[in-house]
């Protein structure tokens, strides 16, 4: 067995299996959640999720059972055969400042890093479901290797996204879909000229209270690029094809609601359910800033955990197989 271990948390009530690392060499302290739908008949390819997490998490036990996004709930309410890893940034708050979202970026160290899950998880899984019958079985060892990788992102771990995707070396052509969760910190321009080089990737946002202006994020003007506004719109034809925004609003869950464009939004006789309602709102005000975002909140934007506890599960279902 290698010196890199996932060893199972026996403490998990719920379903699947909770495994963090142990042993020296691990490029960050990791978390892994196997769900049920995780352990396939097939053991020679497996999709991964990697998440990158917020500032105000101490470690991987932490994110898994106690952080507001319930990311466990979510990848098992989701069915989907997707094998949830989760690296350890640090944590940021007023006493602590380890926190690195970009911990896996630079070179081929995010490639490298997935190495060290795959074998190790490889490993994990010998251990558990063959033990002593290896022998009997005959045949080489489970060794377990990446056919769908999906990256994804809460709060300032957007950045991690940006640094991970830059790093996958080998495992690039096995990225599928970037998500981000009220994420989009930063300049709104740098943020579309990162999404332009993304040609064929769709990359899925959604935003909540935590990117307001006043938090120091430009999410409207990564809308404004991507979307045009009223005053200012972009021609459907020159649009980009891969990224898709949205407010986190109650129906953001279906993307046929959650990603119309403005201009589909306005051309409707009346709404169609309350997202749109409130769309058909707050649309007409995205060249004044300061009265989209005030009316927005005041119909009801979600808050900045509960946009990945109520919007990673639906994106997950929409995204995989």
């Amino acid at each position: 067995m290698s010196k890199l271990a996932l060893v199972e948390d026996k403490s998990n009530k719920g379903d699947g299996f909770v495994l963090f690392s142990s042993g020296s060499g691990w490029i960050r302290p990791t978390g892994v959640f196997v769900p049920q739908a995780g352990i396939t008949n097939s053991h020679e390819a497996v999709t991964l999720l990697l998440w990158f997490h917020g500032y105000r998490v101490k470690d991987a036990p932490y994110l898994f059972y106690h952080e507001a996004t319930q990311l466990l709930k979510a990848v098992s309410e989701s069915n989907k055969d997707v094998i949830l890893v989760a690296p350890a940034l640090g944590l940021r708050d007023k006493t602590h400042a380890e926190y690195d979202a970009s911990a896996l970026g630079g070179g081929s160290k995010t490639a490298l890093y997935l190495d060290q899950i795959l074998g190790a998880l490889s490993d994990w899984y010998e251990r558990t479901f063959i033990a002593g019958e290896r022998a009997q079985m005959g045949g080489e060892p489970t060794k377990f290797q990446l056919a769908n990788l999906y990256i994804a992102g809460h709060s300032g771990g957007g950045s991690g996204i940006i640094s991970a995707v830059a790093a996958l070396g080998s495992y690039k052509d096995r990225l599928r879909e970037c998500w981000g969760f009220d994420c989009l910190y930063g300049d709104g321009q740098s943020w579309f000229q990162w999404a332009k080089a993304r040609t064929g990737i769709p990359l899925y946002f959604y935003f909540g209270k935590g990117t307001k202006p006043s938090d120091n994020a430009d999410v409207l003007g990564f809308w404004k690029r991507v979307y045009g506004t009223p005053k200012s719109p972009i021609p459907a034809a020159g649009r980009m094809r891969n990224v898709f925004l949205a407010p986190a609003l109650p129906g953001a869950e279906l993307d046929m609601v959650a990603f119309q464009s403005t201009d589909d939004i306005l051309a409707r006789a009346k709404a169609g359910n309350r997202y749109e309602e409130v769309r058909r709102i707050v649309d007409p005000l995205l060249d004044n800033s300061d009265k989209y975002w005030s009316t927005l909140i005041e119909k009801g934007l979600m808050e900045h955990y509960s946009v990945v506890s109520e919007l990673l599960c639906p994106r997950i279902k929409q995204s995989l197989p």
